[in-house]
């Protein structure tokens, strides 16, 4: 997962021939600022619980990472634009053809427990990612046809065929080194070693991670509390008065929850990830009336995006068309906002055949905002004749119904995000893809997403990719709403926080102004 902040140190990078991978390093844009250390301990109520397992290979919870980032380095980084920069891998070229990718290690890398980073430990971890049981990051690496480790320091990769977002992989969980010494320990799912900037020092599953500052971290310039807590307090209103009371220093917001922190006298900082829509995922599967692009067109038209985001969350929510923010590298500028139409959506459901309606599922999770954006969603679809059954329940439940039963035919919420728009694309538009529960296929479409992936330069990508984003739209494949802020409340001023290219929030330079 990419450290903004922190990759000013991946200057060294280089690449041959591929404009795609030059070697510079991430900029600091998606952190407050460069910041000093802070002598005081930080605790953050975060939002979403980090589940029974820490294990980047085999963590199945999509939010992990915001819990991996402080314990966990990566190969390599990336940033807002695509571009891949070096971390633990302090350069890297890729050959002529695209198939070669050789890693350079940095020196003098120990993991928490005191091992080396070698070329050796780096060919265990891929090998674990690609063929260990529960591995969840086997797809990072199918175009993977060999690793060899010629010397203590270097790395070679071969691929199959070029394979742009592998190297985006790397600087995601597939790039995150786990301690070879811990790989085989059966308490690695609970205790984390890796060599990132941060110790797990006491870890209550389900309610808190405690990390303290590595002595023998590899780059003496980081910054950074010398003590970190991440609480698990996954109801908002409970985080709001957890900050309230003193018990945590910085709250992870709702998006409707910005004027209730300001008038409890908090300060409210907001940052926009560029890859994390609200979005109703679709069970288009075959058969269903889900299944037909003039129904998916007649949903997203009834769908009143601006009022979601300014009567549910104050406005802290952009309506969109697609997947990414218009300043992403992967999003197409000609992709419009659909704006709210009732009667053209009524009138291309009666070209469809459902002149009366139909009935379909929407799930949501029980935490606000989700449970009233649902309820809003359901309401606006009854105007046009969908009668939506609701169903609210806890997280677990409403993602195994959609993604693992493939019983529920809609369900809301944020997009997690990705390093790669390869990784996002996979998941939600690959008939194998996680959020494509009905294997719903598009054949224009998929051919856009493997020109992407497999273009020699960046260029080339982003136009695959604006392309993809164009046919989606006009194919409604999935439905964005808006894309979403990243909210907090915090009492005293802190700098250091950031945001991956992934969207998510890191907090692993976090400290306290003082």
């Amino acid at each position: 997962m990419t450290r903004l902040s922190r990759s000013v140190l991946a200057a060294t990078a280089t690449v041959a021939s591929l404009a795609l991978f030059a070697g510079c390093g991430s900029s600091a844009s998606g952190s407050d600022a460069d910041s000093g250390s802070s002598s005081a301990p930080i605790t953050v109520g975060y939002s979403t619980d980090g589940g029974q397992n820490y294990d980047p290979a085999k963590a199945g919870n999509q939010y992990v990472s915001v819990y991996l980032l402080p314990t966990y380095d990566s190969l390599l980084s990336v940033d807002d634009a695509g571009e891949v920069g070096a971390s633990l891998a302090e350069s890297f070229e890729l050959s002529d053809d695209g198939k070669t990718l050789t890693l350079h290690l940095r020196q003098g890398v120990k993991f928490h427990d005191g091992a080396e980073l070698t070329a050796d430990a780096v060919k265990k971890n891929f090998e674990r990612s690609m063929n260990g049981e529960g591995s969840v990051l086997k797809a990072d690496f199918a175009s993977v046809e060999s690793i060899d480790a010629p010397d203590d320091s270097t790395v070679v990769i071969e691929l199959e065929n070029r394979d742009a977002a592998f190297l985006s992989a790397l600087a995601d969980r597939a790039g995150m080194m786990i301690s070879p010494d811990a790989l085989d320990s059966p308490d690695l799912d609970l205790q984390p070693v890796g060599a990132g900037p941060y110790k797990v020092t006491e870890h209550l599953p389900g309610s808190s991670i405690t990390y303290e500052k590595f002595d023998e971290y590899w780059n003496p310039d980081h910054a950074g509390t010398p003590k970190l807590t991440l609480k698990m307090i996954v109801d908002p209103e409970a985080r709001l008065r957890a900050i309230s009371t003193g018990e945590i220093d910085i709250a992870a917001l709702g998006q409707d929850q910005g004027a209730a922190a300001e008038q409890a006298g908090l300060s409210v900082t907001a940052m926009e990830p560029m890859t994390m829509p609200l979005m109703i995922y679709l069970n288009m599967k075959e058969g269903s009336p889900l299944n037909d692009p003039q129904v998916r067109r007649a949903i997203s038209l009834a769908i009143d995006r601006q009022g979601i985001s300014e009567t549910i969350l104050e406005g802290n929510c952009e309506p969109t068309g697609q997947l990414f923010t218009q300043d992403y590298w992967a999003a197409s500028p000609e992709v419009q906002v659909p704006e709210r139409d009732v009667d053209e959506a009524k009138k291309l459901l009666a070209e469809a055949g459902y002149a009366d309606g139909f009935t379909m599922s929407l799930s949501a999770i029980s935490a606000a905002p989700y449970r009233v954006i649902a309820e809003a969603e359901a309401a606006q679809l009854a105007e046009i004749g969908i009668d939506v059954d609701l169903q609210i329940s806890e997280p677990t439940k409403v993602v195994s119904d959609f993604n693992g039963q493939k019983t529920t035919d809609a369900y809301t919420s944020l997009w997690p995000g990705a390093t790669d728009p390869a990784k996002t694309f996979a998941s939600l538009y690959q008939p194998t893809g996680l959020f494509n529960p009905g294997a719903y296929e598009d054949e224009e479409l998929l051919s856009l997403l493997e020109e992407g992936r497999s273009a020699a330069t960046q260029e080339d990508r982003a136009a695959a990719y604006a392309k993809a984003n164009e046919r989606a739209a006009d194919q409604v494949v999935q439905i964005p709403i808006c894309s979403s802020k990243a909210l907090r409340a915090e009492k005293a001023p802190v700098t250091g926080i950031g945001l991956t290219a992934a969207g998510t929030v890191d907090y692993s330079e976090i400290s306290i102004e003082e």
